[in-house]
């Protein structure tokens, strides 16, 4: 079993949501711990109705907040200030704190008994998650070489991948690899031939176009959040730079065809 199936038979066994914030890259590296990318993210019925909203700004913050308050040590469960309860359970490995783990994503607290289900189900994964890592660090280190210009690109993309709709910049991504921004900055446009920015703007309107074209109950405030656009006139500025008209005429245009 690899962490993404062991979630979702937690998710089946305790009626929750179950989803997980790396902290550093500490998990990068082994397959075992890689997820879909919505485990990701908070995906519960009550956070996607969030995340069409202007709310959805307000989610990235207290998840900010959350991976700052798991560094202390202790699991910890609330409500987020747009009523959606979790519990979070953080995850260290050599001292260092790698992932949390959220179990949860209702409006409805649950009871005393429910809570002990959820913490002895959130440690069991977070020791998981040690225990491969361990497997990982002793299975490579023979092998285990100096991290080049290869590594940082590939979690550059993977981070993109994984958190493009939220409102992530270079130097949230230089603090995750644990390196200097500017350096980062430059290794991605000598590699790739462009900015942070528009690797970010490139996978936006990748997942922008798809919504506008295919998803018609969708309007474009939703589009936008559900993008990383906090503000809706920049994104149909932005689509309209990228494909040549604006979000609704790229509809209407492929709703004739």
């Amino acid at each position: 079993m690899n962490l993404s199936e062991l979630m979702l038979t937690v998710e089946e066994l305790c009626n929750v949501t179950v989803s997980l914030e790396e902290v550093g890259t500490a998990l990068h590296d082994c397959r075992s711990l890689h997820l879909a990318q919505d485990q990701y993210l908070h995906h519960s019925e009550a956070c996607r109705a969030v995340k069409f909203s202007p709310e959805i700004e307000v989610c990235w913050k207290n998840k900010t907040r959350s991976v700052a308050i798991a560094r202390y040590g202790k699991s910890f469960c609330g409500r987020c200030p747009n009523g959606i309860w979790d519990l979070a359970v953080p995850v260290f490995f050599l001292g260092e704190l790698v992932a949390v783990v959220y179990l949860g994503g209702g409006r409805t607290e649950p009871d005393e008994a429910k809570r002990r289900e959820l913490r002895k189900y959130g440690k069991f994964i977070a020791r998981f998650i040690v225990i491969e890592l361990h497997r990982y660090a002793k299975q490579s280190a023979p092998h285990r070489k100096r991290r080049d210009e290869a590594f940082y690109i590939a979690n550059s993309r993977r981070f993109i991948e994984e958190k493009y709709c939220e409102g992530v910049s270079l130097a949230e991504l230089a603090d995750t690899l644990n390196i200097n921004s500017n350096y980062l900055g430059k290794l991605l446009q000598r590699n790739l031939g462009q900015s942070f920015r528009e690797l970010l703007c490139e996978r936006r309107m990748k997942q922008a176009e798809v919504l506008v074209r295919l998803h018609n109950t969708l309007n474009f405030t939703q589009i936008a959040h559900l993008c990383g656009f906090s503000d809706s006139n920049y994104f149909s500025t932005v689509f309209k730079q990228s494909f040549g008209l604006s979000p609704k005429n790229y509809r209407a245009r492929h709703r004739n065809r």
